[in-house]
């Protein structure tokens, strides 16, 4: 085998290993948004009528409106028990789906410092691509080229 064979050979494995990675760091991503989108439940009353309906009562309570304290206490008590109960309920409905991404996200986690090649600071997707598109358009041929090339774009 010629020098340029283990060089070409050597570039392949560089590029199999980063895409490995990439496909990696790609699904943990997504996952993670999954994760961010999963704790922001939509209140059950909108939270524009919420304030809407608070203001009136506000607005009822200070030109004299018997009882309008408590009236608007009991509102806002309300409000903030039937949200705060409809938001622990979706929560606990997506409790088991939460603990597959956590999981699999910290597997992916686990496989990324086991076997990527890329320094942690780089793990995220358009890092990676950039790395790829370098090595295989021979730009650089290894991961210090590629992060020296990637520092300076």
């Amino acid at each position: 085998m010629t020098k340029e064979e283990g060089t070409r050979d050597g570039v392949k494995s560089m590029i199999k290993s980063l895409e490995v990675s990439l496909q990696q760091i790609e699904e943990t991503e997504r996952l993670q948004w999954e994760l961010r989108k999963a704790y922001k439940v939509p209140y059950p009353v909108p939270f524009k009528y919420n304030l809407a309906a608070t203001v009136m009562l506000y607005i009822l309570f200070k030109q004299g409106m018997p009882y309008g304290g408590w009236i608007l206490l009991a509102w806002l008590g309300w409000q903030i028990c039937i949200n705060g109960i409809y938001f622990m309920f979706q929560l606990y409905k997506k409790m088991p789906q939460i603990a597959q991404w956590k999981d699999k996200v910290n597997t992916n986690l686990e496989q990324l410092e086991t076997n990527c090649i890329v320094p942690q600071k780089y793990w995220y997707s358009s890092a990676i691509q950039h790395f790829v598109k370098y090595v295989e358009s021979g730009k650089a041929k290894t991961i210090e080229e590629c992060i020296e090339i990637f520092e300076e774009d």
